[in-house]
């Protein structure tokens, strides 16, 4: 498993996706991912899906 941290434009929102496919590695720059699991809410959140999660906080 590896991770990434994903920072908007704006340094609020820091996603944490963890892989289960190496593959989508390749995806990490893309910004779908990015807009797919993008929030604006003070909670953090976690997304699951079938090849990989994303943990979804405001930075502090």
């Amino acid at each position: 498993m590896k991770r990434k941290n994903l920072i908007n434009e704006n340094k609020t929102i820091v996603f944490e996706i963890t892989y289960k496919n190496p593959i989508l590695l390749l995806m990490k720059k893309s910004k779908k991912i990015k807009d797919r699991f993008f929030i604006k809410e003070e909670n953090s959140r976690k997304f699951q899906t079938k090849n990989f999660e994303i943990k979804c906080f405001r930075k502090k």
